[in-house]
């Protein structure tokens, strides 16, 4: 009875948390959002060539999911609702993605609270994409149809690329015959055509940022994800980290921190086990957390979720 009374304690709260959210919304106006915004309303009556002209050179992106998307749906709803209807199917395949998980409400609450989650969810619209994508594809991951939401992510972030390697050792789903390779590759090879292009017109610009400063963060959740992993689970290990520290090294940390902590989530989340290094983990956690309200405080009073850092916010409130 209690354990039951728990239960919908802890669902109407992320109801709330999800209404709270969504009221949200009105608030991030700045920063990427208003190039969001700005690319959104001015497709009205474009053509379709000059409606992708105007996503090339307003969000410096070529990746074509997220401009299919808008394109479609634009005539049909503003911005705003726009970001209510993306936004609550965003929450929702995460939910069922956490159901699916069984991951403590600690863990779950400290994610839906983190700065990462709240900069995908309100700013970073074509990784919030490519992350629902991404999210499907580890919800159907058992059915062999589940690969086309890998390459659908790839489409809308080109970034996602960085998760190849471990997408392949995670994945149990084998090609079987001659038709399903080749489907399967020429899937591949369109997808390719994209990223290619858009990597090289890219990458010149991500190589400015080249610091070994940029590991120390991913690098801390590899050693501390080391003590989770057993000797069955070292491709997924190796093949999950040593793409994110290369690409940190030569691109910055900012999201490569993001990935090699829910990497760390994930590989803990296999035996769950409470250790030193799982103790360290949740006080990144909580870390990320503090910084998410920071975030979520600064969008409130300024428009712009960056205004603020966190010893801003402490000042402030005291």
């Amino acid at each position: 009875m209690n354990e039951n009374f728990n239960q919908k304690i802890y669902y109407w709260t992320t109801a709330l948390y999800f209404a709270l959210l969504i009221y949200c919304l009105q608030f991030f106006t700045w920063s990427d959002q208003y190039f969001y915004r700005l690319y959104y309303d001015g497709l009205q009556g474009l053509s379709f060539e000059a409606a992708y002209d105007s996503y090339r050179r307003m969000l410096t992106a070529r990746e074509p999911m997220y401009f299919l998307f808008t394109y479609l749906i634009q005539p049909f709803f503003s911005k705003e609702w726009f970001d209510v209807i993306f936004s609550s199917l965003f929450f929702l395949t995460i939910a069922i993605f956490f159901k699916k998980t069984k991951l403590p409400k600690i863990v779950v609450s400290l994610l839906l609270t983190s700065i990462y989650f709240l900069s995908i969810f309100y700013v970073t619209e074509r990784l919030k994409l490519a992350v629902l994508f991404l999210l499907l594809y580890f919800i159907f991951s058992n059915k062999k149809s589940s690969v086309i939401f890998i390459f659908l992510a790839l489409l809308s972030h080109a970034q996602i690329l960085i998760l190849t390697p471990f997408l392949y050792f995670f994945s149990k789903i084998k090609l079987k015959n001659r038709i399903e390779i080749a489907i399967f590759f020429s899937i591949g090879l369109f997808v390719s055509t994209f990223l290619i292009k858009h990597l090289m017109w890219k990458l010149p610009l991500y190589f400015q940022n080249y610091s070994f400063y940029n590991i120390l963060k991913p690098l801390f959740f590899c050693i501390i994800s080391y003590t989770f992993v057993q000797r069955k689970n070292w491709s997924e290990y190796f093949s999950f980290f040593i793409p994110i520290i290369l690409v940190a090294l030569f691109l910055g940390e900012g999201r490569m921190t993001l990935i090699a902590f829910i990497g760390s989530i994930y590989f803990w989340s296999k035996d769950k086990k409470i250790t030193i290094s799982s103790i360290m983990l949740l006080i990144s956690g909580c870390y990320f957390s503090l910084k998410g309200i920071s975030f979520f405080i600064s969008a409130v009073l300024y428009g712009d979720a960056y205004a603020l850092n966190t010893f801003d916010i402490i000042k402030l409130i005291l």
